[in-house]
């Protein structure tokens, strides 16, 4: 599989400091996006321990100790990346945890994490938090990821509209995180990989300011450099309210060993 990258991240009008981190290793191929809790000096060493720890794990933990281990069979590679993927985010919320506790400067931090990784020409995605994925195909978008938020919990019961929930008092409330707790509960999903599919992984800096149609267009309409510095460009002229980190990866090219 062949990928074409680009990331772009920016403090935003209103902040002081950028608390989001982000990965990009197209030899993985792995990326990562954090949006760090926890003050300014919390926040950032929360984000950066997120994609830090995710990085290493995904290099030095092939087979997880709690793999869901089973018969050898056509998808038993992208489940087991799918585990491994779920793992390295729980290892670095056990980090991120630990500091948490030893250093007082940096008590009670948290970070969301999402993380996109391929295998077999599958995409496999895992978060926590309301940093988000998404795909787009043939000029659709999709949402990959679950929000784990009070207002995205409304919204699902059918309590308030996409739009409410963007102006709700608790709109930055997360009902998980990786970090505050020692141990982290992980979503994770598998998708087929299909030529030309772009991948676009962001903080909730970008989603609180621009709307999915818009990022379906901007994706469209460019190249992945382009797509993630305009998309980051628009967050901020809309008033640039949080950090804004965005992640574009185009799949250009598919293994032909696996339909």
């Amino acid at each position: 599989m062949r990928l074409v990258s680009c990331s772009f991240t920016d403090t935003g009008m209103k902040r002081q400091a950028n608390e989001d981190s982000f990965l990009v290793d197209e030899d993985l191929p792995l990326f990562v996006v954090a949006d760090g809790m926890g003050g300014h000096k919390g926040g950032a060493v929360a984000s950066a321990l997120a994609v830090e720890f995710v990085g290493v794990t995904m290099r030095r933990v092939q087979v997880p100790p709690d793999a869901k281990l089973g018969p050898l069979g056509d998808r038993s590679r992208e489940l087991l990346m799918a585990d491994q993927l779920a793992y390295a985010i729980r290892v670095a919320g056990r980090q991120i945890h630990d500091t948490s506790l030893t250093v007082p400067e940096v008590a009670s931090m948290g970070t969301t994490c999402v993380a996109l990784a391929f295998a077999k020409n599958q995409a496999i995605v895992a978060n926590v938090g309301d940093s988000r994925a998404y795909c787009i195909r043939g000029g659709v978008i999709e949402q990959m990821t679950l929000d784990h938020s009070v207002v995205a919990e409304y919204v699902r019961k059918g309590l308030l509209t996409a739009e409410q929930a963007k102006q709700h008092l608790f709109k930055s409330a997360l009902t998980r995180s990786v970090g505050f707790e020692e141990e982290t509960q992980v979503d994770t999903f598998l998708k087929a990989v299909e030529l030309g599919d772009v991948y676009v992984l962001c903080s909730d800096g970008l989603t609180n300011m621009v709307t999915d149609d818009e990022i379906r267009a901007i994706v469209v309409e460019n190249d992945p450099d382009a797509a993630a510095e305009g998309l980051v460009v628009l967050a901020n002229q809309r008033g640039g309210d949080d950090n804004i980190t965005v992640v574009v990866a185009r799949v250009d090219e598919i293994d032909p060993e696996y339909p």
